[in-house]
């Protein structure tokens, strides 16, 4: 995510093209030697339900169904039953999301993708992306360390391992007599969570 070593912003691998996305769908459809969407029948498009993912999901399936021909599923389960479901493997489409417990690119990487990673619910694996990452994580020049993680992302984005949609900004007010307040990347629900020991209250 922006903010954290190893974020490349010019790893952009999917820009809208619709054209390029036709033909590329025609390449996967004749690699699995089908001769259209209509061959594969309807995917499970799996989410949790109750949490607003309904507009993007219905977003999503109605413009692969408009472009390319592919049915979907949209299949909302209770959280709980969808998190066993998702990394049982039983959806073909399922959507995720992963904040930062700690502000590395190891924590966005390691474990969501490497090989049988305990977060890896799409069951992607690559051992040239884990080599990548197993390096960067005894590497102690913090320069060549990033280097490898941006690396280690373009397999990935590459491979298409994932589609990622957005980052999740949450816009915050601070009043102006709270001072010393210090913000971070890994801030969930209030600004400055992390360190409550350094905000003062001014006189106001």
């Amino acid at each position: 995510m922006p903010g954290l070593p190893g974020y490349d912003e010019s790893i952009n691998p999917y820009p809208f093209n619709l054209d390029k996305a036709k033909a590329d769908m025609t390449t996967a459809l004749s690699e699995l030697s089908v001769s259209s969407a209509a061959d594969l029948g309807k995917l499970k498009f799996g989410f949790n339900s109750g949490a607003g993912h309904e507009p993007r999901v219905a977003f999503l399936a109605e413009a692969w169904r408009q472009a390319f021909g592919l049915e979907t599923d949209q299949i909302g389960t209770d959280f709980s039953v969808f998190l066993t479901q998702r990394t049982a493997g039983e959806y073909d489409i399922a959507r995720d999301g992963w904040g930062a417990d700690y502000p590395h690119a190891n924590n966005q990487l390691a474990g969501l993708f490497t090989c049988g990673g305990g977060n890896n619910d799409d069951q992607y694996c690559n051992p040239a992306f884990d080599d990548l990452i197993n390096k960067a994580a005894v590497e102690p020049d913090q320069t060549k360390q990033a280097d490898l993680y941006v690396q280690a992302q373009k397999i990935l984005t590459d491979d298409a391992g994932f589609l990622p949609l957005r980052f999740a900004v949450t816009p915050q007010l601070v009043q102006p007599y709270v001072k010393d307040l210090i913000s971070s990347p890994l801030d969930s629900q209030a600004p400055g969570e992390r360190f409550w020991e350094t905000i003062k209250i001014a006189q106001h």
